[in-house]
């Protein structure tokens, strides 16, 4: 059987059969130099995301006069088994304490700054110390930070610290305030409760 038998067996013209062959092989082409490129930056980059790796190869792609979309480059990594699955995270910041206070904020209405102070932690990745553990308190009003501490333990120390700095630039009110957290071991240390 010839290609044009085939093609008549199919309901499409040799013409359409040969563009079709032409468009997968440019679109082949174009994947086979979009890996190259994500090679290249994965080499210096190995854990780095797709997103990322797609701003880096950005002007490659516009001098070689290739488009290539978000959606499109998680499908061709994905298709080649090159997507980078992320790494579970052991990195706990919360370590329940053994005391216990009620929750005051359900219901309450929030209408002014240094009404409600929030207590959180998070670590930061760094190249230096590997991480660090942030400790912040937040004007739940204003959003704004009113106390921050960087340690490398999540010793009570660091939140500590946190509540001293957040209390140096507050003024006096006759205002109550009130101190919410997640109840970890920091924030219901004694040190910590006596402050």
């Amino acid at each position: 059987m010839n290609m044009t038998q085939i093609c008549s067996e199919f309901k499409i013209t040799r013409q359409a059969h040969y563009q079709q062959v032409k468009r997968e092989a440019n679109k082949s082409a174009k994947y086979d130099n979009v890996l190259g490129m994500v090679q290249d930056v994965r080499r210096k980059h190995p854990r780095m995301g797709t997103r990322k790796v797609l701003s880096k190869i950005q002007l490659d792609l516009e001098q070689n006069n290739l488009r290539m979309g978000r959606d499109e480059l998680f499908e061709l990594l994905r298709a080649n088994k090159m997507l980078v699955l992320p790494r579970k995270r052991g990195r706990r910041t919360t370590i329940p304490g053994l005391y216990r206070t009620p929750n005051l904020l359900p219901g309450l209405s929030i209408s002014r700054p240094n009404q409600i102070w929030v207590g959180d932690i998070t670590y930061i990745d760094t190249e230096i110390e590997n991480f660090v553990f942030l400790f912040l308190l937040m004007d739940l009003y204003s959003r704004f930070i009113v106390g921050y501490w960087v340690a490398t333990s999540l010793a009570a120390e660091g939140a500590i610290q946190c509540l001293n700095m957040a209390l140096r630039f507050q003024s006096e009110t006759d205002h109550s305030l009130i101190h919410h957290s997640d109840h970890g071991v920091q924030y219901t240390s004694r040190a910590y409760m006596k402050i």
